[in-house]
């Protein structure tokens, strides 16, 4: 992917972008709780009342990062289990292949430890075919809502390759953007509307 995305400096908001802005955050507030609604998960109330708390909400949350399972593309100096680079990480409505990209540094719930957060690249989405390079190994496909995630730090081996498959259920978020080396390298599918969130919200790093 390419890392002179890392680089590139926000331009300023303008109509266009505050426009789509507006349109994203209504699209991604409505339609999770509309579904939820319909399936009998929420009442008319919640729906209603987390409808009209999330267009008051901002679609980028903060997280740190600890360890340095993503180097060399984040927390590159930081020994494992350390604490490293804070990250603005856009929440997803949904965590399906329409959201979610092959490439993506998403922020997820750990399968070994849902208490705990980790950030991973989606290196696999549902129905690929998966081969081992170890001949003993049987060839597999990812099942249906299922992902393969990687460490970028092919040392550290807490990933897919310990823990198998991930629901992608687990998921919370995909990483946009790191306090001290800017834009993270996703999918460029996630990076065109990420960035234009990202110019509308700004690079805001809250407690």
């Amino acid at each position: 992917f390419n890392r002179a995305q890392a680089r590139m400096k926000l331009p300023k908001p303008n109509f266009v972008t505050n426009a789509y802005y507006q349109y994203v955050r209504a699209r991604d507030t409505v339609l999770p709780n509309l579904w939820n609604f319909l399936n009998g998960r929420i009442s008319e109330n919640d729906m209603i009342r987390n409808i009209k708390t999330g267009l008051q909400g901002k679609v980028m949350f903060t997280m740190g990062l600890v360890g340095n399972a993503m180097a060399p593309t984040l927390n590159d100096a930081i020994a494992e289990g350390e604490p490293g680079e804070r990250l603005l990480v856009r929440a997803l409505p949904f965590t399906s292949t329409s959201y979610v990209f092959k490439g993506d540094i998403v922020a997820l719930k750990s399968p070994e430890n849902e208490d705990k957060t980790i950030f991973r690249r989606i290196a696999a989405l549902p129905g690929e075919l998966m081969v081992s390079t170890e001949s003993e190994d049987d060839a597999f496909r990812l099942p249906r809502r299922h992902c393969w995630v990687s460490c970028d730090n092919e040392a550290v081996l807490t990933d897919s390759r310990t823990f198998g498959p991930v629901d992608m259920s687990l998921i919370v978020g995909r990483a946009v953007y790191a306090q001290t080396s800017g834009f993270v390298t996703n999918n460029p599918e996630a990076f065109k509307e990420d960035s234009i969130l990202l110019i509308s919200e700004g690079t805001e790093f809250k407690d």
